[in-house]
């Protein structure tokens, strides 16, 4: 019995996660690439992920080319219904760079236009539903960093607005700059001028337009509509080694609110990079 059960629960995990679709794969690699990349097939498409002008161009920039190392359209984190699909479209003068192993989640949107250019440090992950909309401009996720389910990234308004008291027209875009390490919450909005530190921790919900770059304190906590700095001095543990110790301690004392490590805690992102 306890192994039929086995049997039905990886038929249930199988049919949510969407499979690598090859015709796709092979077009969208050959596509945007340089054809000496492209035969290596860097960037694995899952399910029915769709194109819409795909006329820009993907490059790799310091790292080392391998087979499926981009995943586009997985299912990772059950957050959102699965009908394994999102869209892709990349403009004429388009440009996304790739710096390392990438996670892009189900149901998720990347659209660049023209003369825009999304650039993915090494081991940046994307949760299910995440829109990013580049118009020009440049977006840029730092490594390590991990975006959590329907996130908005979007660095323009698309319109012009005309101030009326002094008959100016101020430029629509401004470029979103997301520092290494960072941990952003579901259904946060990043719009055009939004600067973050290393080690950042957004709360789900914000809506970041400012540049919190220069704030002298570490280890941000931002939060709110817009978002301001709630707190300083909290990172957020990326090492699944150590959530699986803490979790364990909590488990084990249910009266306790608090775990106090015997040393500085240090993730060994080495765990973190088998994910990928």
């Amino acid at each position: 019995m306890n192994t039929f059960k086995r049997i039905l629960n990886t038929i249930e995990s199988r049919r949510c996660q969407p499979n690598v679709n090859y015709l796709r794969t092979i077009y969208f690699n050959f596509k945007v690439l340089n054809f000496k990349d492209a035969l290596k097939l860097p960037i694995y498409i899952y399910g029915r992920v769709k194109f819409w002008g795909i006329n820009g161009k993907v490059e790799f920039r310091n790292t080392k080319v391998e087979r499926g190392m981009i995943k586009i359209g997985v299912n990772s984190d059950c957050f959102n219904i699965p009908h394994k699909s999102g869209y892709i479209a990349l403009n004429a003068r388009a440009l996304i760079i790739f710096e390392g192993k990438a996670i892009i989640g189900v149901n998720s949107v990347i659209r660049v236009n023209s003369d825009g250019i999304l650039h993915f440090h090494k081991y940046v992950y994307l949760g299910s539903g995440v829109r990013i909309f580049c118009n020009g401009g440049e977006i840029s996720i730092g490594e390590y960093s991990q975006i959590t389910y329907e996130t908005v990234f979007m660095n323009s308004g698309y319109h012009y607005i005309h101030n009326t008291e002094n008959n100016s027209v101020h430029r629509r875009t401004k470029p979103i700059r997301i520092g290494a390490y960072n941990w952003i919450g579901n259904r946060t909005t990043l719009s055009g001028g939004c600067i973050t530190k290393d080690f950042t921790i957004i709360c789900s919900g914000s809506i970041v337009n400012k540049d919190f770059s220069k704030i002298d304190d570490n280890h941000l906590m931002l939060a709110g509509v817009p978002a301001k700095k709630i707190a300083s001095g909290l990172k957020r543990i990326f090492s699944p080694e150590l959530e699986v110790i803490i979790t364990r301690f909590f488990d084990e004392h249910p009266e306790k609110d608090i775990y106090k490590p015997e040393k500085l805690i240090i993730d060994n992102m080495a765990e973190l990079e088998k994910e990928f």
